[in-house]
């Protein structure tokens, strides 16, 4: 029984792959080039042109996090939402009938040109286009139910209190709903895969079979009912075999990459060629896999379908050539000239890493900005963990700052006390005469359970003269004027040069622009839609993971300072500040001093291993925590 089942899953493998031999892939590799650089050129300018559209539809330049769950929530965002989702889907569908074309000619006796391809295609293109929709409609209808049980699931169980006390302590209830939402995506994707199998043959149906969408689907689900398991079979291993394969054979060679780095650190120009040559293998191996497997599966989709013996079929395969005897074109890819284009391209990716060492600063230049006060060294926003970024020589001190119920603006983070007070109290019901009693401390050790939620005033007090503050505006739906009372402290206290003011929400950030035009404001951001760069703010506090490169420079060049945050660890600061950020968002500012410290007795080669460090696997030991 074993072996009956092993032979199962090797035979079509073994079948398939015997198929690829030949130069029979060639075709397949030149369809599959095509349709990619179609679809980028296609999908790009689509796909702006509807982020464009939902940023002048919501009359902002651009959306940032709440703004994007706010509008994507609203008719217009879903609408948007569907479209993008309708036009991917859309692609990925022509792309995969593109590559069953030339597979049906060739197991068919003939050789389909790109010519015959492109008209099969795009005289399919109506049904196609129908049969995109069906699938995001039926997939919608699936998924909507799903969603409202997790969204249900999450105001039942995980919206007593802040969504960081979740997090943080992890109570019952959060694993309740970890084990719900888990159950619920797992009967989800197993319905999915049900109707991904059920609609197996539709498109070989509209594409070889005359028939419509309507018909193809009803069709498919027929032919599909005695076949689901050896349908399943093809599907699972191109959906889970294609990325476990391709760990495996990148692994290796991230590794290998990975031990030269160290190796090869006083000389630049080959180490730059090792990491250019390393980079373009390993991308290469991925694309080769992913062509692979996809073309792997279009025969074994053509073989079950031609199995099942409907009848006459539509032809695809051009005439010409034909009557030339069914010679093959093979795509000039000889091995002398494979090896060659590869040595070629090997030695223009070393060339330009090369080019990119000198892209990384040399000199930094770059502000320490205390992420809550040293909140790896006392508990986030209490006195004891400003006054340690204040002794550590932060730059700038980050704090978040709420209203009271009766008004007084208070240094807080979450909106309840659950997390770092066990006290369901919300920052919003509380009076600050209630504030004292409340111990915040304790939670990250008992040494600290004297502190308790200080005020704004008393930061501004403490870091006077000595390190800037910049403060968060946090909005949970209760605030009264935030804005203005924040600005009347900062003003009391004559700090307007020593302050600078950012929140996640950009109309909170034009209000305060437009109460004090001459401040210092920023937008805080995880994910933007449209170009960010473009809003009327000094800087944008933005995720490490979104800072890349060319945001900092077009950032740069309309004048906006980047702030990331929250780089913690050795090299994620050596990275940023490679790449030129102006500020560094940290709960450590003392390891962050200490790793500028380091930075300046680094040669470019060193600085080139820990911007790229990373990406295989290995960390430098350039810089030690």
């Amino acid at each position: 029984m074993k072996n009956s089942r092993m032979q199962s899953i090797y035979q079509p493998i073994r079948s398939s792959w015997q198929w690829m031999e030949g130069g029979k892939w060639q075709p397949l590799l030149a369809v599959h080039l095509i349709v990619l650089l179609a679809s980028a050129a296609v999908l790009t300018p689509l796909s702006g042109l509807i982020v464009r559209s939902v940023v002048a539809f919501s009359g902002q330049e651009a959306l940032s996090d709440t703004e994007i769950a706010s509008f994507l929530l609203s008719p217009g965002g879903a609408v948007a939402g569907m479209l993008l989702g309708a036009l991917l889907l859309t692609f990925a569908i022509w792309g995969y009938a593109a590559l069953l074309v030339p597979v049906y000619a060739i197991q068919t006796g003939g050789r389909a040109s790109l010519a015959a391809t492109l008209a099969r295609v795009l005289a399919c293109a109506p049904s196609l286009f129908r049969l995109s929709l069906r699938v995001m409609i039926r997939y919608l209808l699936i998924f909507l139910p799903f969603a409202a049980v997790i969204g249900l699931t999450y105001w039942l169980l995980l919206s007593g209190y802040d969504i960081n006390y979740y997090l943080a302590e992890k109570p019952p209830e959060f694993f309740a709903a970890l084990a719900i939402a888990g159950v619920v995506l797992v009967l989800l994707g197993v319905i999915l895969i049900q109707v991904t199998i059920s609609w197996f043959y539709a498109l070989p149906l509209v594409l070889f079979a005359h028939e419509s969408a309507k018909q193809a689907k009803r069709h498919s689900v027929e032919l599909s009912c005695g076949q689901r398991k050896s349908i399943a079979l093809c599907l699972a291993l191109w959906l889970f075999g294609t990325p476990v394969l391709n760990m495996l054979l990148t692994a290796p060679l991230n590794w290998l990459v990975g031990w030269w780095v160290p190796q090869l650190a006083d000389r630049l120009p080959m180490l730059a060629l090792v990491l250019g040559g390393g980079l373009l293998l390993n991308g290469l191996l991925s694309f080769v896999l992913g062509f692979v497997a996809l073309s792997l599966l279009a025969h074994r989709n053509i073989e079950m379908f031609r199995d099942l013996d409907l009848g006459e079929t539509l032809p695809v395969v051009d005439q010409a050539e034909q009557n030339a005897g069914h010679q093959r074109v093979r795509i000039p890819l000889g091995d002398k000239l494979l090896l060659v284009l590869g040595l070629l391209v090997v030695m223009l990716a070393g060339v330009l890493c090369y080019r990119w060492v000198n892209t990384i600063e040399l000199k930094d230049d770059v502000l320490v900005i205390a992420h809550r006060g040293s909140s790896l060294e006392a508990p986030e926003n209490t006195m004891a963990a400003i006054r340690s970024a204040v002794e550590a020589g932060s730059d700038w001190v980050e704090i978040d700052v709420q209203e009271t119920a009766d008004g007084k603006v208070v240094v807080f983070h979450d909106s309840d006390f659950k997390r770092v007070g066990s006290n369901p109290l919300t920052i919003w019901d509380a009076r600050s005469e209630q504030l004292p009693g409340i111990d915040i401390g304790s939670w990250f050790d008992p040494t600290f359970a004297s502190e308790t939620t200080p005020s704004l005033r008393e930061v501004l007090q403490l870091c006077r003269d000595k390190s800037g503050v910049l403060i968060e505006l946090k909005y949970y739906g209760h605030d009264k004027q935030l804005e203005q009372r924040v600005i009347d402290i900062v003003e009391q206290e004559s700090m307007q040069d020593q302050v600078m003011v950012m929140s996640l929400s950009y109309p909170a950030v034009q209000k305060v622009r437009k109460l004090r035009p001459e401040w210092k404001v920023g937008l805080l951001s995880t994910v933007a839609i449209g170009d960010i760069t473009s809003l009327d703010v000094d800087f944008l506090g933005l995720n490490s993971r979104a800072a890349t490169k060319r945001l900092i420079d077009r950032a740069h060049r309309n004048g906006i300072d980047i702030f990331v945050w929250t780089v913690n660890d050795p090299i994620d600061i050596s990275t940023m500040t490679s790449r030129g950020v102006d500020g560094l968002i940290t709960d450590a500012p003392a390891r962050a001093f200490s790793v500028l410290e380091q930075r300046k007795e680094l040669n470019p080669s060193e600085r080139l291993m820990l911007e790229l460090a990373h990406i295989f696997g290995r960390r430098s030991k350039a810089i030690e925590q």
